[in-house]
């Protein structure tokens, strides 16, 4: 079994230091490299499998907090913001890191490329 690694944020207790989004972006470097496994095909899958479970959840999340009362929901959508920007700088760490030149990401096949998909969710408006 796989070692379960603990996360270097801790909202409640001061929030993320410097550090931890750069310990944190060298375990999504191992993540990616397990990823680029996968053909392109088997990432376009997975990458459409996974926007579809974020937008049925988001759609359930966005129901329910429209029905809680408004200090509740205000907080929650706090909650959510924060975390989700915690994870963005994460990745914006990583991405500083990622290499350009294609040394890891896996060669381009004859399929023609997939369009990317810009966020809608309620949280994330353009």
């Amino acid at each position: 079994m796989a070692k379960k690694r603990a996360r270097r944020f801790e909202p409640r207790w001061g929030g993320v230091s410097h550090s931890a989004p750069v310990e944190e972006a060298k375990e999504a470097a191992i993540e990616v490299d397990t990823y680029l496994i996968c053909s392109l095909n088997e990432l376009r899958e997975k990458l459409t499998q996974l926007r579809s479970k974020w937008e049925q959840d988001d759609a359930v999340a966005e129901a329910i907090i429209r029905e809680l009362p408004e200090g509740v929901s205000l907080a929650v959508q706090c909650l959510l913001y924060r975390d989700s920007w915690y994870l963005l700088e994460l990745y914006l760490e990583y991405l500083k890191q990622a290499p350009r030149d294609g040394a890891r990401a896996p060669k381009a096949s004859a399929d023609a490329p997939m369009t990317p998909k810009l966020f809608s969710e309620f949280l994330f408006p353009r």
